[in-house]
């Protein structure tokens, strides 16, 4: 059964010790788990938690907003 405090707790430390290659690695690989997860609310908490990441950082960052936007078009 999936636990959404435990998954936001595991995200929240993930999101502090992205430093290293490896963790980056590790993150990428828990995402892609969680995304494709056959339990529809691990699916759908890993992609808003995935959403809501990228627009809090971008929207700090213009530029950053930039790069995301053009990024985005060039998929649709």
């Amino acid at each position: 059964m999936f636990n959404y405090t435990d998954f936001t707790n595991k995200f929240k430390i993930l999101s502090v010790v992205i430093e290293s290659e490896i963790n980056k690695k590790y993150l990428f690989k828990l995402i892609e788990e969680g995304i494709s997860s056959p339990d529809d609310r691990l699916a759908n908490a890993t992609a808003t938690r995935l959403i809501e990441a990228i627009i809090n950082n971008s929207t700090s960052n213009p530029e950053q907003w930039k790069k995301f936007e053009e990024g985005l078009l060039k998929i649709v």
